[in-house]
């Protein structure tokens, strides 16, 4: 065997090192090829020995042989890039989010601790680490290298009370063993830090691992177990970065006559000073005489790198157990359904085994330093089967209710309850329970128990932020355990108002639930129009060459009946949801049975109109904007250009986009919601007058002032007639032109809400 063969198999084997030098190159069938100093052959490699020759100096590349590992756990922590930062980000994000729960053994009883210098520690952790970001932190730092070193600041032996907590980057940290005897044990912790060298004994860190079974000391993380995968992830990326750096070009070579090694520099810097980068890509070069531009046959087509990288990124993905639904990256067929799924399994399968193995570290480590009857636990991330549930249950019970209607107001729809709803009715004799007894609203207790002793049996959480988080939990629920004894020992703790009784800022509450239910559909109506503007500007851009006049431009442009027709597509399934969801809750606030609104055809139709005259004005507006903008340039008395008909249409929808969009969907989503809530109070036939409600701050302009200043009107009446003056409380003048203001809004950007006035339920 040769034995430059021989070193090289020795390196490989941990026994030997091979001169930088020495390492030539891989061959097209994947050898690696040694040469001495001379350059005489001297071995071709298989692949195998890759490892041995250099690859950890290469900077795309994470192999370096560091003993058992072939990855060490400084070049795992530099590799938090690319799809290994995408899949440890989504991890640890989720992992942060945890609520960790302490505690406190009695007996048979295990009871739950609010405040304990323990949680104090976690959250605070020190001057300058929140507890979600130790959570962050500690699982990014297991994901990229299975290690995490927690140093306990101020600890002198096993039983101290840390002042503070200090994460320690883990590919500066070296676990030193004592070998006297056997088994081995760890001797101390070395820190190397701007050359400094601290030393830390075993008491002093929490090490958390994810575990090795080649090595019982120090873990190991997925980047240290998938480099291949992540250097052809690497390799591919810089390929296409070089691809597009030397000209857009693959495989060319130069042929010259000349032996001069001045002249052939001088064809080599002018070739790249003139032919590489992007902004160079495809001029035509000019080559001095006797010198050849020669072509590998290789194609860039033909290294078919986009199939390479999802073929990578799958497998890193796969390497970290996290799916591309997690990471929004899925395919366009991806639905609710499957991505309920993957958030089901991702909790399952990824996140929760990984914080049972934190926690029983910390138990295991930390916690007995405050005491042998205390442990920690978490929140179960994994989301519950609701489908399942419901089913088993629904078996269960032949079919029969299994919940109150008070309970339900309450769990569903965050609702008060209603005289007569604590009793369960069969399906045969379902009625309505009576009258609203308490308002909703985000600080209505809890529903009330039968017995005080069944209210004793809940549990009743209430967290807050901040370091103060536990205290505050505990006097909450000290304070709430009080409030319902008082009313079961009949003194009422909290008032119960009919809505009509409500005073404003009481009912405040039931708008701002309205608000965030309208904010929802306007958001989504949002992304619908800027869909609508991508689109539409991408074609008429696409058309304008083809423009001779402005009106035969806007008529091949623009397609006025088509757009409008997408529009209604899009946007009635978000604002037909709103609409119910909006009856919904008008109903139950007043206390009456539910009803679906739209199964009356002519309300149906009515909001089908309300839609389609919203799409023909925004669609009509874009359209006549871009009549006027071209209009205006093909008319310009010094000539016209493409590139300028081009930037007059973009600031068309640029507007669109920044302003128009939102605008719209606000206004329509708050005139659907509205409309929805007058319709739901005409078909229950008890409310008899409505009133025009709006904030009283400084943003109530003076149309919506005088609309409130107006008083209740009847039910079916409107505010305002299409046409009518309104006069402002300030002295302007609004015209109503858009139509009938049945209810708010009375013009765009409006927030104003709609109130029950006079109100009859037997």
């Amino acid at each position: 065997m040769p034995r430059v063969f021989q070193r090289v198999l020795d390196v490989y084997r941990g026994k030997d090192t091979v001169p930088v030098n020495h390492y030539e190159g891989f061959q097209a069938n994947g050898a690696v090829v040694i040469r001495d100093r001379r350059g005489t052959l001297k071995a071709e490699i298989p692949d195998v020995a890759e490892k041995a020759l250099g690859m950890g100096s290469d900077p795309l590349a994470i192999y370096k042989p560091t003993g058992a590992k072939n990855v060490d756990a400084a070049k795992a922590m530099a590799n938090f890039t690319g799809w290994t930062y995408a899949a440890v980000n989504a991890i640890a994000s989720e992992v942060a989010n945890i609520q960790l729960r302490l505690y406190q053994v009695n007996g048979d009883d295990h009871e739950e601790q609010d405040e304990h210098p323990l949680l104090r520690l976690l959250e605070g952790v020190n001057e300058n680490m929140t507890g979600i970001e130790l959570k962050y932190v500690t699982m990014a730092h297991l994901e990229l290298t299975g290690n995490c070193y927690w140093l306990l600041d101020g600890v002198n032996n096993d039983t101290d009370q840390p002042r503070a907590i200090y994460l320690l980057n883990p590919g500066r940290v070296r676990v030193k063993l004592n070998k006297a005897s056997f088994p081995y044990k760890i001797s101390h912790y070395e820190y190397t830090l701007d050359g400094k060298l601290f030393t830390f004994q075993p008491y002093q860190l929490v090490h958390i691992k994810f575990p090795d079974p080649n090595d019982p000391f120090v873990g190991i993380g997925v980047p240290q177990t998938i480099p291949s995968w992540i250097d052809s992830d690497n390799y591919a990326m810089e390929y296409n970065r070089k691809y597009f750096q030397n000209g857009a070009m693959v495989g060319l070579y130069i042929q010259t006559d000349t032996n001069v090694e001045g002249n052939i520099d001088r064809i080599r810097k002018s070739w790249n000073n003139r032919q590489a980068g992007v902004e160079n890509a495809h001029q035509t070069p000019v080559l001095p005489k006797g010198v050849k531009l020669e072509h590998t046959g290789v194609t860039h087509k033909d290294m078919d790198f986009g199939g390479l990288m999802d073929a990578t990124r799958d497998r890193i993905l796969a390497g970290f157990r996290v799916s591309k639904t997690i990471l929004g990256t899925a395919e366009s067929d991806t639905n609710r359904a499957t991505a309920e799924t993957a958030d089901y399994v991702f909790s399952k399968r990824t996140i929760k085994p990984k914080m049972m193995l934190v926690v029983s570290y910390l138990n295991e480590y930390l916690v007995p330093r405050y005491g042998d009857d205390l442990y920690l636990t978490f929140i179960d991330p994994t989301p519950e089967d609701k489908a399942a549930r419901m089913d088993e249950m629904a078996k269960a019970v032949g079919g029969m209710p299994v919940v109150t209607q008070n309970e339900a107001r309450q769990n569903y729809l965050g609702l008060g309850p209603v005289e007569g709803g604590d009793k369960l009715m069969a399906p045969t004799s379902m009625e309505p329970a009576g009258v609203t007894s308490k308002p909703e609203g985000e600080d209505v207790t809890p529903q009330l128990a039968k017995t005080a002793e069944g209210w004793q049996a809940k549990a009743i959480r209430v967290r807050t932020g901040g370091k103060t988080a536990h205290s505050g939990a505990a006097e909450m629920r000290r304070a709430l355990t009080t409030a319902f004894k008082k009313q079961f020992d009949g003194k009422p703790e909290f008032q119960v108002k009919h809505v009509t009784d409500l005073s404003q800022a009481e009912y405040m509450e039931h708008w701002k639930r309205f608000n965030d239910r309208s904010e929802r559909a306007e958001a989504e109506l949002r992304k619908i129009f800027h869909g609508i503007n991508a689109k539409q500007h991408e074609d008429v851009i696409a058309n304008l060459p083809e423009a001779t006049g402005i009106e035969k431009a806007i008529g091949e442009l623009f397609d006025l009946k088509e757009w409008i027709g997408i529009t209604i597509d899009l946007a009635t399934p978000i604002l037909t949801t709103l609409a119910k969801d909006e009856a919904t809750a008008a109903l139950a606030m007043i206390g009456a049975q539910h009803q679906d609104i739209l199964a009356d055809e002519s309300t149906r139709e009515a909001l089908e109109r309300g839609i389609s005259k919203m799409a023909r004005s925004y669609n009509e507006t874009t359209l006549q904007q871009l009549k006027n903008v071209l209009g205006e340039e093909m008319n310009n008395p010094g000539g016209t250009t493409l590139a300028k008909l081009t930037n007059a249409v973009d600031g068309v929808y640029s507007y669109a986009d920044e302003r128009r969009a939102g605008l719209i969907a606000k206004t329509e989503s708050f005139r659907a919601a509205n409309w929805a809530n007058k319709q739901a109070w005409q078909q229950s036939g008890v409310v008899k007058t409505v009133q025009w409600y709006s904030a009283e701050d400084e943003k109530v302009c003076q149309w919506c002032q005088a609309m409130v200043d107006q008083g209740p009107i009847d039910i079916n009446d409107n505010f305002a007639d299409a046409g009518d003056k309104i006069a402002g409380t300030d002295g302007g003048i609004m015209t109503a032109d858009y139509g009938d203001i049945e209810a708010p809004p009375a013009h765009p950007d409006c927030r104003c809400y709609l109130r029950p006035q006079d109100v009859s339920i037997e």
